[in-house]
């Protein structure tokens, strides 16, 4: 049964609440050698290492299950589609995805029928019909299991629900056959997948159950006049307990055996390989922001009422470059698709590059990884995307005409490169920033785009052309980290013109935190000696 509309009742919701997240490297057989006692208060995926990612998946179907709504009255979690296009850009922006044997990288491309991809269409659509269907389904057996309803339904039969490519001989030969309700061992032998007496009965089998009355039951032999069927699941559920005192423990001890890895607060570990010590990064100066104000002071732009002009922002744009930048090009690992006429030629690519570089610090550039760059038709409704797992950009050329644009957004996504690889203390001052900005507000669809998926909490993030894109929240993030605040911020560096117009921009309570937010970025990612 697929469930694109939430049907919430409180035996679903605890059941789906009650499982713990357990991230691991085992994979489907490994887990389906776990005991079911386990498997059932577990939320899983096969070979899913990230927490993060998990917990992405369970919120989302929480809010799916429960139909919680936002402010606006909108559903908070849509349905199917929705989780599939959420997960999928989780899993990417955390790294995950198929392996590419020849070169030990993520695959950049996507099989999106391949279920041993995270990221495909085929795999993701799988999860969610799994989950919401083995929740629902749990709640209607509870439900059936009250003995006014046993004793009008005391049987069922299975049947086909939707035709699959190929059904399982047990459960074709099942289909149609009336069965006690309270025959455990019966229900529980058509579950190979799950061994549970509720469905689904297996990953994409297409089967499901149908209730059937007394006579039936009577006319079929399966019962007598008298019989009495009694509820079992006390019984069932008294199984899956025994034994279990230490959920953390019980499980670790399981996945240990089965994949040789240790679980240590809430994450499985594999077997430890030898590796060779790899050298220290380089460090980083230490930042003074100092400098910054010195130039700001130079410029004449430490005076919060000067009106900026375009000659103004190209000073502190000039005054932010290193004066012996590293070498853009060197980081990157090859372009493909580049346009031969056109904006987004490899030339432009090349020069951007530098130009965006000129700007670290050469000893946090060292530190960065090299990255490819696609050039691609489209992408989705993105002009340009950065996956840090992969660390491919891909700059889609149809929208990205316009020299300027082409030239911001690439800037702008290799924010994401420098943000999302650059030191763990310029990450968490980034977010920390973010949750002072926003402290008690709710999530809301940002303007202007009014959309679902682009949710975030709005404070005065607005910008001189009415974008409130910088304070995104992505589906996976458990606690903001600020993801487009560098990004939103320091693109407007590739275009003084465009620097000007912003730090000009005044909240609606006269406050200049679109500047504020700027320099606040500035401090982080350029230190000062």
């Amino acid at each position: 049964m697929l469930f694109t509309t939430p049907i919430p009742f409180a035996e679903a919701l605890a059941k789906f609440a009650a499982r713990n997240i357990v991230p691991s490297a085992a994979d489907s057989a490994q887990w389906g050698r776990v005991p079911v006692a386990l498997r059932e208060r577990a939320f899983f995926s096969s070979r899913v290492e990230s927490a993060r990612v998990l917990q992405g998946m369970r919120d989302y179907l929480t809010d799916f299950l429960s139909q919680n709504r936002m402010e606006n009255g909108g559903l908070v979690a849509q349905g199917r589609a929705e989780f599939v296009a959420d997960m999928r850009e989780l899993a990417i922006r955390e790294g995950l995805g198929k392996v590419d044997p020849v070169t030990g990288r993520i695959n950049p491309e996507i099989g999106e029928n391949d279920l041993t991809d995270i990221r495909s269409i085929r795999r993701l659509q799988l999860i969610f019909d799994t989950q919401t269907e083995s929740a629902q389904e749990h709640g209607y057996w509870l439900q059936g299991q009250d003995p006014a309803i046993l004793a009008v339904f005391p049987v069922q039969r299975m049947i086909r629900v939707r035709p699959v490519m190929a059904p399982r001989a047990y459960h074709e030969a099942a289909l149609g056959i009336l069965r006690r309700k309270d025959d455990l061992t019966y229900w529980i032998s058509l579950n190979h997948d799950f061994g549970v007496p509720w469905g689904p009965w297996g990953y994409g089998s297409g089967v499901g159950v149908e209730d059937g009355d007394l006579d039936e039951a009577i006319a079929a032999g399966v019962m007598k006049e008298g019989d009495v069927v009694k509820p079992i699941a006390k019984d069932f559920n008294d199984g899956l307990s025994a034994g279990i005192r230490d959920f953390d423990s019980d499980i670790a001890a399981a996945l240990r055996r089965v994949t040789g890895g240790t679980l240590a607060g809430g994450r499985l570990t594999p077997p430890p390989a030898v590796i060779p010590a790899a050298p220290a990064p380089a460090a980083l100066p230490v930042a003074t922001p100092g400098g910054l104000t010195a130039l700001l002071a130079r410029i004449g732009l430490d005076d919060p009422a000067r009106v900026a002009t375009a000659a103004d922002a190209q000073q502190l744009v000039d005054g932010l470059k290193q004066a012996s930048p590293a070498k853009g090009t060197a980081k990157i690992l090859k372009v493909t698709g580049a346009q031969r006429k056109g904006t987004v030629t490899r030339k432009f690519i090349n020069q951007t590059m530098n130009d965006l570089v000129e700007f670290l610090p050469p000893a946090l550039v060292k530190q960065l990884p090299q990255i490819t760059i696609q050039v691609v038709r489209t992408s989705g409704t993105a002009a340009g995307s950065y996956n840090k797992g992969t660390q491919v950009l891909k700059l889609a050329h149809l929208g990205l005409q316009d020299p300027a644009v082409a030239r911001q957004t690439i800037f702008h996504e290799l924010m994401h490169w420098t943000h999302d690889h650059g030191p763990q203390e310029f990450r968490d001052e980034i977010a920390a920033y973010y949750a002072a900005r926003t402290a008690g507000e709710t999530s809301v669809r940002l303007r202007p785009w009014n959309d679902s998926r682009i949710m975030g909490m709005r404070d005065h993030w607005l910008d001189a052309d009415g974008s409130e894109y910088a304070a995104r929240i992505y589906p996976w993030e458990s606690t903001p980290e600020g993801l487009e605040v560098v990004t939103r911020h320091l693109e407007k560096l590739a275009a003084a013109a465009e620097l000007a117009k912003n730090w000009n921009h005044a909240a609606p309570d006269g406050s200049f935190l679109w500047r504020e937010a700027f320099l606040t970025c500035a401090k982080i990612l350029y230190p000062w000696p």
